[in-house]
Formats: structure tokens, sequence, C-alpha cells
């Protein structure tokens, strides 16, 4: 009799804890349907600001949870970098539209400087340098924004307009400070950017010279 009823007892056990279990997976699918439905109108969210539809755009934002809506942000940001480093530049663009929904404002521009190198690794140099402005607008201390510019317009054969953008750049960002690396980077990429420069003025010179 006491084993029957200590069988019966590891059965009721099993049967609460398979219970709970199937409970916690059915919250985690429904967080999960929630979750992606939040990402899916952020993503109808964002387009309406890139479209410039303010009034609709104002519309939508009411009433999205905080809570998921940072869920969604911080999943949508860390899905775009995986995506970017393996190449899927595409997915990355989107899952980084997403991000800037949910992204506070003083912190977007480092969404827009990663939707800059998207679309320069997708070719699109104007875009890329459109996204690139936007983030230095954003915030003009920030080298990232610079040096996206930059290479946006060395892309586009323009070396000196590349040169200007890293020359501010410079001027903005403190010397000693905190982006001290980046800084580096930017006098490097400036002294590339140069060079350039002066090839294509040798360059257009020569041809100018044999035309005549």
């Amino acid at each position: 009799a006491d084993d029957t009823a200590a069988v019966q007892g590891c059965a009721s056990e099993e049967d609460a804890a398979q219970t709970a279990a199937s409970a916690a997976a059915a919250k985690e699918m429904e967080e999960a349907k929630d979750l992606r439905e939040l990402e899916l109108r952020m993503q109808e969210t964002m387009k309406l600001k890139l479209g410039g539809q303010t009034e609709e755009l104002q519309k939508q934002l009411e009433g999205l949870p905080k809570d998921l809506v940072e869920q969604a942000t911080a999943k949508s940001r860390d899905m775009g970098n995986d995506a970017f480093r393996q190449k899927r530049f595409k997915e990355a663009l989107q899952h980084y539209e997403t991000a800037y929904f949910g992204t506070p404002q003083s912190e977007r521009y480092k969404m827009l400087s990663n939707r800059s190198a998207c679309w320069l690794a997708l070719g699109e140099t104007s875009k890329a340098l459109d996204e690139a402005i936007e983030c230095i607008k954003m915030n003009r201390k920030w080298p990232k924004g610079y040096f996206r510019a930059a290479r946006a317009l060395m892309e586009m054969g323009k070396p000196h307009g590349a040169g200007m953008f890293l020359k501010k750049g410079l001027e903005e960002i403190e010397v000693g400070g905190k982006n001290e690396s980046e800084r580096a980077d930017l006098e490097k990429f400036l002294q590339q950017a140069e060079k350039a420069s002066e090839h294509q003025r040798a360059m257009e010179k020569v041809t100018v010279d044999y035309k005549r």
C-alpha cells in the first residue's frame, strides 16, 4: 500500500511538473508571438517616419507597451548585428529600421550609422551618405558618422568631399577625449583621402593637357 501511494505521489508530481512546463512553454510562445507582432508594427511605423507621414506616425505610436518595445528593440538590434556579420545586409537593414524606432532619441544616431554601413555594403552610396549625414546631425561629436560619410564619398569617387567631412570630424572631436582612438582612425583616413584627391587632380590635369 505504501509503495502504491508512493507511485501515485510520484505520478502526481510528474503530472504537475508537465503541466507547469506546458504552461511555461505556452506563455513563452505567446510572448514570442506578441514580440513578433510588435516588431512588424514597429517596422510599419518606421516606414511612416521615413515617408514623412508624421500625423499617421503619431497614431501608430499610441498604446505601444514600453516593456515590449524595449525587448523588440534589443532583439532587432542584435539580429541586425548578426545579419551584418554574416553579410546579409538587406536583412540587417530591416532589423536596424525596427531598432531605430524603439531606441531612445539620444541614441538613435547609432542605428543611422549602422544603416549607413548596410547601404554602403549594398552599393547604395547615396543612401549611405544620407544616413551618415543624419547621424552627424544627431551627434556631431561621434566619429563614426564622419567616417561613414567619408567612406560613402570615397566610393562615389569624391575624395575631396570625403576629406572635408573628415576634417570637420577632427574639428568637432576633442583631442585626448574618450573617442581618441576613433579620432586617430579619422586622421589616418584623411591622409588616404587627401592622397586620392591629389591623384584625382593630377589625372584631371593630364586629361586637360592631352585634350589641348
